[in-house]
């Protein structure tokens, strides 16, 4: 199957969901020279799609970013993270998702450096009715 007859089909699929929003997993890369959002949004115009606006979170070094489309006259939506902002020399308390967290987990007395490396999408969501929640989309 080519890409063009993956994205095709994923715009088939897209089209009957209908859906108000959608979290995509390992969606396009986000970096210097490609923006995910724009490529999503581009994607949903050719087709269509109500869920016409992205959002995504902090970028990884996977080439796998979590995004999720959505209806801009359904709801807002904006990234909303949570946690310390410890950066990448980290702490013991939990940091956001972009983070590293310091803890002893092999028991050697040295503490480890953990990070994710593909960040959870942290969202504040206000529906049009209201609403307000707050979305984890992980991988």
């Amino acid at each position: 199957m080519t890409r063009k007859e993956q994205t095709d089909v994923l715009g088939v699929v897209f089209k009957a969901m209908d859906a108000d929003a959608v979290i995509i997993i390992e969606a396009l890369d986000q970096g210097k020279r490609r923006d995910a959002a724009l490529a999503l949004e581009t994607f949903v115009a050719r087709f269509g799609l109500r869920a016409r606006k992205a959002a995504i979170g902090f970028a990884n070094d996977t080439q796998q970013e979590i995004a999720m489309l959505y209806d801009p006259d359904a709801m807002t939506v904006r990234h909303d993270p949570k946690g310390d902002d410890l950066g990448e020399t980290g702490g013991r308390n939990a940091p956001r998702f972009d983070g590293a967290f310091r803890i002893d987990l092999d028991v050697d007395d040295v503490e480890d450096l953990v990070t994710f490396s593909k960040p959870p999408l942290e969202l504040a969501i206000k529906t049009k009715a209201g609403f307000d929640l707050h979305l984890i989309g992980a991988h």
